[in-house]
């Protein structure tokens, strides 16, 4: 029997275990497929352990909904600072985590918000995706690596469902990415308001926000326009990110969906 935490962070969704009797290596992929299903299982995007660490406050690890082990998750990240004080790893509001990427700060706001750094492997790079960037709605195109590899497209206006999955899928399985594959950002500006969705390679569709996804257009948006921080508006709800001091911080609120026991 095991015991679980569903959590949604920004309507980014997640299956948090406190690992500390249960450790990584006894979760395979058939069982984090089986628990994220949302027909036959909890469901979520994603599966975080949290685990003692000599090294920080814990130790995340992240898998996504196929199994996969992901290095970092932005809002996995934020859903994961949330249970560690509820689960007791730490109680000040202050700390740092261990990830397969590193290092993360991590700073509680308040009881429902808290912001982490995240770890920026590669600058925005203008990349030349010619059977995309032809298309009317597309001005720009990045790559980024946010803690995990990001293609970015700067769009004249919002794009439909059909859009996102479709053009979503096919980028992310572009042969120039893989066989890692990428995450795809679609980011465009309404009324003064920048609007973000993102197909997700491991969940393979869209979610409602992805955090790394956000760090990735406020990257592109700061070599564009200097400006050291960006609010955007996801399907899930309003997530922020700031350079400062030299770290990227990103921020959003986190809730506690539920809780039960599951057989595996």
């Amino acid at each position: 029997m095991l015991r679980f935490y569903k959590v949604q962070a920004t309507g980014n969704d997640f299956i948090v275990i406190d690992a500390r009797e249960r450790m990584d290596e006894k979760f395979g992929g058939y069982h984090i497929q089986k628990l994220c299903d949302r027909h036959f299982g909890i469901g979520a995007d994603g599966l975080i352990l949290l685990a003692p660490d000599h090294r920080a406050a814990y130790r995340f690890v992240y898998y996504n909904a196929d199994g996969s082990r992901g290095a970092m998750c932005g809002n996995g990240g934020r859903a994961g600072v949330m249970m560690a004080r509820h689960f007791g790893f730490v109680k000040k509001k202050v700390f740092c985590f261990l990830a397969d990427d590193g290092i993360h700060q991590a700073h509680m706001l308040s009881e429902k918000s808290c912001a982490i750094t995240l770890n920026i492997a590669s600058v925005p790079e203008r990349i030349a995706l010619d059977k995309y960037a032809s298309k009317p709605d597309v001005q720009d195109i990045f790559q980024v690596n946010s803690g995990v590899p990001h293609v970015v497209l700067i769009l004249n206006q919002a794009p439909d469902d059909k859009t996102v999955t479709s053009i979503g899928r096919q980028i992310r399985y572009d042969e120039r990415f893989m066989p890692a594959g990428t995450n795809v950002d679609f980011l465009w500006s309404k009324n003064g308001i920048w609007h973000v969705r993102t197909y997700e390679r491991g969940v393979e569709a869209e979610t409602l926000s992805c955090g790394t996804g956000i760090m990735a257009c406020g990257l592109v948006l700061e070599k564009q326009e200097a400006n050291p921080g960006y609010s955007f508006k996801t399907q899930g709800g309003i997530l922020q990110v700031e350079h400062k001091n030299g770290n990227y911080w990103l921020s959003g609120d986190v809730h506690m969906v539920f809780t039960g026991n599951i057989d595996i």
